[in-house]
């Protein structure tokens, strides 16, 4: 599981969504818990503080839905137009590790798109 010798993948709608440099803080926050060995499940979560100073951004890593948590402290002192705006960032053990958004925000946008849809047809 997570074999650090695998491609890693960044998906295209993430892209859109999240700096370069912030996956690149992500990713170096997901090798700090590989080397301690930490990742137990074949897929984790980052969600985001809302709030953050020039160099930091909290973070809480989430494995197993929320089974397993811990709170972290991403440095960070790039672009910080992407954050409080609800993104969790979804990391996957697959043919290579890929780093998407999150089921969840995916499923809550499209919740409320068929909301908004439903209320602009009345």
């Amino acid at each position: 599981m997570f074999e650090s010798t695998k491609s890693r993948v960044v998906t295209e709608e993430l892209a859109k969504r999240l700096p370069e440099e912030a996956q690149t803080a992500v990713w170096g926050m997901f090798d700090t818990m590989m080397n301690y060995k930490a990742i137990m499940f074949p897929e984790v979560e980052i969600w985001f503080a809302d709030d953050y100073t020039d160099s930091i951004v909290g973070v809480m890593f989430v494995q197993h839905d929320g089974d397993f948590q811990q709170e972290m402290e991403m440095p960070y002192s790039g672009d910080h137009s992407w954050l409080g705006k609800g993104l969790i960032v979804s990391i996957r053990d697959e043919d290579n590790i890929v780093m998407d958004v999150s089921a969840r925000v995916l499923a809550y946008e499209a919740a409320v798109a068929e909301e908004e849809a439903n209320g602009d047809a009345e």
